[in-house]
Parts: structure tokens; sequence; C-alpha cells
């Protein structure tokens, strides 16, 4: 793992800590595993991918879900650590971008859980096949903002 990074995630780990996050840092890899607002499990894995390519990120719930892995490959450490912080705050349940998602998605959901499931679960042909969670922690709001205007003119999923 990148030297800079390591020892800012080394800097954290208590932090990490006290926010109820296992942290194991190796030299070549970090996990992190935490639980969302909905006790869910999930691990956070950080690896080098490759010298060109950056870090390798997977989040993967640890529950039974039928959502798939999110992987990411970012290249700069400092973008790492921003990644990190929005995805922990997202499990945590105090992510502002989610909140305006789901109050638009439960206008026409049968109830709040159904909005998040819609959220967290349903696969979004227009985003590439993210989900609208997996493409908000992608920093694509404004996409899934679009799409959700998009379906409120009418248009097809």
């Amino acid at each position: 793992m990148e030297k800079r990074l390591f020892r800012a995630l080394q800097a954290r780990q208590s932090e990490f800590e006290q926010d109820g996050i296992c942290i194991d840092l190796r030299e070549g890899e970090a996990v992190l595993r935490a639980v969302d607002s909905h006790l869910g499990r999930y691990t956070l894995k950080i690896s080098t991918a490759s010298v060109d390519a950056g870090f390798f990120i997977s989040v993967i719930s640890s529950d039974t879900s039928p959502a798939p892995p999110d992987n990411h490959i970012i290249r700069d450490p400092s973008a790492v650590l921003a990644f990190l912080n929005r995805r922990l705050d997202q499990l945590h349940g105090h992510d502002p971008d989610a909140e305006v998602i789901l109050s638009r998605i439960e206008t026409w959901a049968s109830s709040r859980e159904a909005a998040e499931d819609w959220y967290r679960y349903t696969p979004i042909p227009a985003l590439g096949g993210n989900t609208a969670q997996q493409q908000v922690a992608k920093g694509g709001v404004k996409d899934v903002l679009a799409y959700l205007d998009h379906l409120g003119q009418g248009g097809y999923a």
C-alpha cells in the first residue's frame, strides 16, 4: 500500500475504532469492517491494484444481500480518504444526498422501507447497472436526480 495512505489510515485508526469501525492495516491492504444504520455488516477492502491503476476498493456486504460488491479504482490517495469518509457516512446513515433522493423515491414507493430497498438494491440500466446508492457513492448524485426527473416526466426506466 502507498505509504502516505497507509500513514493517514494509521493516524485515523483510533477515530475509526471510536466510530465502531474495525480496521486491520497490512502492508498490501487495509480492511475496514463496519455496521450500517440497518445493522448490516460491511467490509471495505483497500488494496494496491497496480502501480498504474492506483487503489482498488471493494465494498462488500457481509450479510446475505442481492447487491453485488461495489468496486472502485481510485488513483489519488487523498481521494481514497475522501471516498472512505463519504462511504462510511452513507453506511452509518449520515448521508444528506441519500436523504434528498430517498424523499423523492418515497413519493412513489409504498413506504420508506420500499424506497430504501429500491435505493440500495435496484440496478439502474441508465446508470450503467449501478444502484442509486452505488452511483451516489461514486459522486453521481446529479445523475440519480436527473434519472428521477426523467421518470417523473413520464420517461421510461
